[in-house]
């Protein structure tokens, strides 16, 4: 094959002659790239002349595509998060379209990245290509029961359909029944063949215990819970000081929570931090690069990741990689990423019920070391070197 589409929403930047994105997104299209001689990436893209300033306040979280011969082609950024904004994408969106057709008529191998509305627009596009070989990658819940945005089961329903959408392999996290042949279960991975040979560092159960939230700062990822959470655990190990050795109470009153990651949440957790007094014991860390984010991993305890909505989170792989147990909701295919609770804990949103939980969880280090032991054996079965080899096989 000699010419690849990459269809995508992802925001793009034009740097000093680089073309930029999400250091993750980055990493994973240069695996798709390496199969072709010629990639052509179509997705929104900052304005040249804010482009600096992108730049200098994501550049830790930025990185750029390996490939040789790369071209980006911007499409216009589709948002219907208001009556302004949702009239300039309907007015936008012809000439997207076009776009994205010209693209597909041109090339070899197309890719889509879903759920999205450039993603819908693709899947409606991709129609009239039944002879191009596809990809899919569906990034988000696939799971069929899922209450979801009319847009997103429309995607779903497109892409299912053998019919509408031929000659084509879905990419899906987690493993659901019922699913037509162009459905295949499918993964992610972070980490080397190499970064196996580290091993995870041995925890200490009756002392100070780090919390860890890694993700953006919004509310579909309910980082204000985690806060709460580890709030109310805080309270908890107070009320039983009087059952806790003289010698580890001062280390579990140091118990900390850390947050990296950037997002429009983060006024609100400042504002409660200062108002119940979590100054010395919550730290938000913003965006950081891998090296600090496995070395956060490296030290910490738990990852609390109350979330509304997932694919497959990075996160609780990266952290069950280097030991770290995920405290997480059950949805999309992280019961199954924790095995339904032996590699992890599932949350149910009841404070009281998570925080009784936790308690007895953190009173048991044996168990503790368990799950964190599970997770490590788990997630280093999915290295880059393994997800390169399956993403060639699609080929």
């Amino acid at each position: 094959m000699k010419s690849l589409l990459i269809l995508s929403h992802a925001p793009h930047l034009i740097h000093n002659g680089s073309v930029l994105a999400y250091a993750p997104f980055v990493r994973e299209i240069n695996l798709w790239a390496d199969a072709f001689s010629k990639v052509t990436v179509l997705s929104p893209c900052f304005n040249e002349t804010g482009n600096s300033k992108v730049f200098e306040n994501n550049k830790r979280i930025l990185a750029a595509y390996n490939h040789k011969n790369l071209n980006h082609k911007a499409l216009s950024t589709l948002h219907f998060k208001s009556v302004r904004l949702g009239l300039k994408s309907i007015s936008n969106t012809p000439k997207t379209l076009v776009k994205i057709y010209r693209g597909c008529s041109t090339a070899d191998h197309i890719h889509l990245r879903c759920p999205g509305n450039i993603g819908l627009l693709g899947c409606l596009v991709q129609i009239f290509f039944p002879k191009t070989s596809k990809t899919v990658k569906y990034a988000g819940n696939w799971d069929p029961k899922a209450k979801q945005p009319l847009s997103y089961r429309l995607q779903k329903w497109i892409l299912s359909n053998t019919f509408l959408t031929r000659n084509t392999k879905v990419l899906v996290y987690g493993d659901w029944p019922n699913q037509t042949k162009n459905i295949k279960s499918f993964f992610t991975a972070t980490y080397s063949e190499e970064m196996t040979k580290i091993n995870a560092p041995q925890r200490q159960w009756d002392g100070a215990i780090e919390f860890l939230f890694v993700g953006t700062l919004s509310p579909g990822k309910r980082p204000t819970y985690a806060l709460e959470l580890f709030r109310q655990l805080l309270k908890q190990l107070d009320s039983k000081k009087d059952k806790i050795p003289r010698s580890h109470h001062p280390k579990l009153r140091s118990s900390r929570l850390t947050y990296y990651g950037e997002g429009p949440e983060r006024k609100a957790l400042e504002e409660r931090i200062i108002q119940h007094g979590l100054q010395g014991s919550v730290r938000l860390m913003g965006n950081v690069d891998a090296d600090e984010l496995i070395k956060a991993y490296q030290k910490s305890h738990f990852l609390i990741l109350p979330s509304q909505s997932e694919g497959w989170p990075k996160a609780v792989a990266e952290a069950m990689f280097w030991g770290a147990i995920p405290l997480v909701t059950p949805i999309s295919c992280v019961p199954w990423m924790i095995d339904h609770g032996r590699r992890g804990q599932l949350l149910s949103l009841d404070i009281d019920r998570d925080t009784s939980a936790m308690i007895s969880l953190m009173e048991n280090p044996d168990l503790c070391n368990e799950k964190s032991e599970q997770g490590i054996k788990w997630a280093r079965q999915y290295t880059t070197e393994r997800f390169a080899h399956e993403i060639k096989q699609l080929f």
